[in-house]
């Protein structure tokens, strides 16, 4: 809460208007900080790692709803409308002297793996793996990129994290438009070939 918040919020109780006492207290707590000259809040994110356990502390967090952040490698916020967002995002009141305790939940990511073999069982090497998620795009239902990767000298593969859901996984065996190069001796390129998988649907689920 800045100091304008603060001023409306007691505003409002000095005409009878009834804010909450969790908002009327941290008004005032806002006026006191300006009034003593204190910093009413940091110019940076106040920021802090947590334990092997999750727990985390903030310290010096001005008075007011804070809005607090939870970001970790191969981790995502709850889903919203079948979306996992990179973060999860809370808030919290926290009051002048007072300690405040908040929970973030966050979800795993998962992973897609596998390996890539021509039809005689040989492994393809530098195969394009593309996992893709159905998607609207100017109202026209279709298949939106997540990530992708090349196969290595196996032909495996391994895409990682991927957040919660349904994917589609499709497999070429070269990049579009690339000229195919010749064999050592032969006077004319050699086309390679080059093909598509139908994308197989492969549901992912929360860990």
């Amino acid at each position: 809460m800045n100091l304008r918040q603060a001023q409306m919020v007691l505003g409002a109780e000095a005409i009878g208007t009834n804010p909450s006492p969790e908002d009327t207290q941290t008004a005032r707590a806002v006026i006191a900080q300006q009034a003593s000259g204190e910093t009413l809040a940091a110019s940076a994110p106040l920021t802090a790692v947590t334990d092997g356990n999750g727990h985390f502390v903030v310290q010096n967090v001005p008075a007011g709803r804070v809005a607090i952040r939870a970001q970790l490698t191969g981790y995502y916020g709850p889903g919203v409308s079948g979306l996992y967002p990179d973060s999860a995002n809370t808030s919290v009141v926290v009051k002048a002297d007072e300690p405040s305790n908040v929970k973030i939940a966050m979800v795993p990511g998962g992973t897609v793996s596998g390996k890539v073999l021509d039809s005689n069982g040989k492994p393809f090497f530098n195969a394009i793996v593309a996992v893709l998620r159905p998607a609207y795009m100017r109202g026209i239902l279709s298949l939106e990129g997540v990530e992708g990767k090349t196969t290595d000298d196996l032909g495996g593969f391994r895409l990682y994290p991927l957040p919660p859901g349904e994917y589609y996984v499709s497999v070429m065996t070269r990049m579009p438009g690339v000229r195919a190069t010749a064999d050592p001796g032969s006077q004319e390129p050699r086309p390679r070939r080059c093909f598509r998988t139908p994308p197989r649907s492969i549901p992912l689920r929360k860990l």
